[in-house]
């Protein structure tokens, strides 16, 4: 706005006024900046440095990942974070359902499928089946940051497909550079147009470091898949999962020692006992003050000996505090209070089942874009090798069925679920899936269930009774059934009105 001043100076030289308007001009928007990036005195002594995602994955992969494992090692918590991730995104397994052109040829590789999947023949290491592996590379991926799954062709066994598990750590980082082939960054070797063509990994076996140093070995993309959380774009390593709250975590350790020895300290509570002198002039009590008091602790001293009594501190209560650390550790690890400690007495049915809406919105992210891509590729690796003398093409399509979520209220939820279903706005597969199971075999296990139930009536049968308990059977009045009753009365002659 224009002072007094302005006008005067806008009256006798315009020029002089022009430029006094610009200057101001710049001087307001100078003013107006964004204060995270600005320079100013209240931003001094904030370190931010200017580095790309793959900077700084590069830099902090290694490092942070030996952090992780110490954490899991020795932090309830951040041992029970990693879990409850790994039973949520897998639970009790991922299952494939396999569509094709034929239903006989779908049931045929389905089968297949189900027996190589739970077989120990699997795994590269033979300890686990499919099922297990997924637990394990969930479980790698969070306390890790990332994991390889490298394609082993073992053509002793019935389905010769293996999966051999090998975390990021034993990527060989020490190979950069230009090579005649491309680029290599950590042991990643890229293509001209920056494309990943393989990893450089350290091949010792049995993964002890007991014999020589491991020497690095090239595997091509195609035979390997890395599972990683992406946070930036360029990103080219998965750093662990605790790295926003590691400090914490081992802070709340330290604070937890702190805490336990003021308990010892305020338990320390002693008596002084003077004992008068005998008649000999001396008494039997040692001459040694001790030196540490023990709670409880009773001694006995001279007389005329002064002992000062030092009263120990009350414990204070700090439980708002402890709840304060642990909600700010969930947060970084993107769970709920409840999950991280299991402790539920701080929230009601509402609250517990919105922050449990939030946690399943993570959970979709990490289960359809982190797990499922990998499986996608596992299901291509075995229809290529399982089509080689059973006639399979590449015409099968990949249909994934995630573990159920546990529900706030079943009974609710479910009722809605079945709503949906009977008003057409879900498929009854779509509905299966959410609860875990797969359709067909629902209903293959329903026939041999109605077989072995012979001609016994039970009422669970959803082909003959309602939910209600009402039997569907057109001849039972129970059933709410009158197409018989109708029929009688069409075919009745009707009698003509009297006039």
């Amino acid at each position: 706005m224009k002072n007094p001043l302005d006008a005067v100076i806008n009256f006798f030289s315009p020029q002089a006024g022009l430029i006094r308007a610009k200057s101001r001009m710049q001087l307001e928007n100078a003013e107006r900046s964004y204060d995270i990036a600005s320079k100013s005195r209240r931003n001094s002594g904030w370190f931010r440095p200017e580095t790309s995602g793959a900077q700084e994955a590069s830099t902090a992969f290694r490092l942070a990942a030996n952090t992780g494992h110490e954490l899991v090692r020795n932090n309830p918590l951040a041992k029970r974070a990693r879990n409850v991730w790994a039973s949520n995104v897998v639970g009790g397994g991922i299952q494939l359902e396999a569509t094709g052109i034929s239903d006989a040829k779908s049931k045929k590789f389905n089968e297949a499928w189900d027996e190589w999947a739970e077989s120990t023949d699997i795994d590269f290491e033979g300890h686990h089946t499919l099922y297990g592996l997924q637990d394990l590379w969930m479980k790698t991926v969070v306390e890790t940051g990332g994991v390889f799954i490298r394609n082993h062709v073992n053509k002793s066994k019935k389905f010769p497909l293996q999966l051999q598990t090998i975390e990021q750590t034993f990527l060989d980082n020490s190979k950069n550079g230009i090579t005649e082939n491309g680029t290599l960054i950590d042991g990643i070797e890229y293509d001209a147009q920056g494309q990943v063509r393989g990893y450089w990994l350290k091949s010792e076996e049995t993964h002890t470091k007991l014999g020589k140093p491991p020497k690095s070995k090239f595997h091509k993309s195609s035979k390997m898949i890395h599972i990683f959380r992406k946070d930036r774009a360029g990103q080219h390593l998965g750093i662990t999962w605790f790295h926003a709250v590691a400090t914490t975590l081992r802070n709340y350790n330290t604070y937890q020692d702190a805490k336990l020895m003021q308990q010892q300290i305020a338990a320390c509570f002693a008596l002084i006992v003077e004992e008068a002198e005998t008649g000999m002039g001396a008494n039997t009590t040692s001459s040694d003050l001790p030196d540490e008091i023990q709670p409880a602790m009773v001694e006995y001293v001279k007389a005329g000996q002064k002992v000062t009594t030092v009263t120990p501190p009350k414990a204070d209560n700090s439980n708002n505090f402890d709840i304060a650390i642990k909600r700010d550790i969930a947060s970084g690890l993107d769970l709920t209070y409840e999950q991280l400690t299991g402790d539920y007495s701080l929230v009601n049915f509402a609250s517990g089942r919105m922050g449990k809406s939030e946690f399943f919105n993570q959970l979709d992210n990490v289960q359809k874009n982190l797990m499922k891509p990998a499986l996608d590729k596992i299901f291509r690796w075995f229809l290529d090798l399982y089509g080689i003398g059973n006639g399979v093409n590449g015409t099968f399509k990949a249909d994934w069925t995630f573990p159920p979520r546990a529900a706030v209220n079943p009974q609710e939820e479910f009722d809605v679920l079945m709503s949906k279903v009977r008003h057409g706005m879900m498929s009854p597969t779509k509905a299966a899936k959410i609860l875990g199971e797969r359709l067909p075999h629902i209903i293959e296990q329903w026939k041999k269930d109605k077989k072995l139930f012979g001609e016994l009536p039970f009422d669970i049968d959803p082909s003959k009774f309602a939910s209600t308990g009402n039997q569907l059977d057109d001849n039972d009045a129970a059933s709410g059934n009158k197409k018989e009753d109708s029929k009688k009365e069409e075919t009745k002659p009707k009698k003509k009105e009297e006039e």
